[in-house]
């Protein structure tokens, strides 16, 4: 069933000096966006623009976008050819005008203080570059979802990123702009984890953190980009991983100028077959166990068939066998 866009009398007029832009990529998305549009307008802090990128959508988004907009001017849409999600995110940052930029995602729903609260932390502390929140997990029917750990502190959350792990929820982030910026934005050549290459980069530059409570409700569904995307996204956070050891090691950046991988880079990166294997099947896992919690045993069982096909070209280690047996 579809959402209709919110409506009002009553036009919403713009916001001149924003101090923040929400900036938020979509494609193909009426499924969801108008309700992540209602939940951004909600916000209890009014000072706001939310910059909408249309990536070449086919379906009825474009229309749904510029009636939201027509009625609320804060909200300002922007359409491009399908160039992908890296491409929409640095597009709708550059056009960003606020000292701070918040992301946002078409599937979730900002709680209606998140940005009050992120606002009132950053602004507190200088040395916080970037702050994520703990999220409120959601199926696709809104149904809630067992809640996912949330890190917080500084250097918990910088020993996790060097680790491998993301523990900063994407759509969840408030940032310096004039950081973001200075660090280059966002990698089109680490596709679908843009997001972990970026902490990565920010906290060379400052710290990084996360609100205890709930800023976002985090929506689970097989058309995730995590779920679509596990194999590159997984290949992506080894590659970014390797490049920030190279950058703390003081050499240059085996990244800088690339667009994107390929096994001439990972050759460089000090990357073989056999780690990259691996990386992807902790992805499918991953994605494996997100799906069966949202109910979504059929796409989770492909998964695993997935999973097991290419384990056989590439054996698992022992704890990822037995991981792999749960999950059957």
């Amino acid at each position: 069933m579809k959402t209709e866009a919110p409506s009002s009398r009553a036009q919403v007029p713009e916001v001149s000096s924003p101090l923040v832009s929400v900036v938020l990529p979509v494609r193909n998305g009426e499924r969801f966006v108008a309700a992540a549009l209602a939940s951004v307008q909600a916000q209890t802090f009014p000072h706001f623009e939310c910059i909408v990128v249309d990536d070449g959508s086919q379906d009825g988004t474009a229309d749904l976008l510029e009636r939201v907009a027509r009625e609320d001017l804060r909200m300002r849409v922007v359409h491009q050819p399908p160039s992908g999600l890296v491409a929409a995110l640095n597009r709708g940052c550059a056009l960003a005008r606020g000292r701070y930029v918040a992301r946002m995602d078409a599937d979730d729903l900002a709680l209606p203080s998140r940005l009050q609260r992120q606002l009132t932390r950053l602004e507190s502390d200088p040395g916080l570059v970037a702050l994520g929140g703990a999220v409120q997990c959601i199926d696709a029917l809104d149904r809630a979802l067992p809640p996912e750990p949330i890190l917080t502190g500084s250097q918990a959350i910088e020993r996790a990123l060097l680790r491998g792990d993301c523990p900063i929820t994407h759509p969840t982030v408030l940032m310096r702009r004039a950081d973001f910026e200075a660090v280059g934005g966002y990698r089109r050549c680490i596709a679908h984890a843009e997001d972990y290459d970026l902490w990565l980069r920010l906290v060379e530059r400052g710290r990084l953190d996360n609100l205890p409570e709930p800023v976002l409700r985090y929506r689970r569904h097989p058309q995730q980009v995590s779920i679509r995307h596990h194999a590159e996204q997984a290949l992506s956070n080894l590659a970014a991983r390797a490049s920030a050891r190279a950058r703390r090691a003081g050499e240059p950046d085996p990244l800088a100028g690339v667009d994107a991988l390929d096994d001439t880079v990972f050759a460089r990166l000090g990357l073989d077959a056999r780690q990259r294997a691996q990386a992807v099947a902790r992805a499918i896992l991953t994605a494996i166990g997100s799906l069966r919690e949202a109910g979504e045993l059929p796409a989770a069982q492909a998964l695993l068939a997935h999973l097991q096909q290419a384990a056989r070209a590439h054996p698992l280690p022992p704890s990822m066998q037995a991981d792999l047996r749960l999950a059957r």
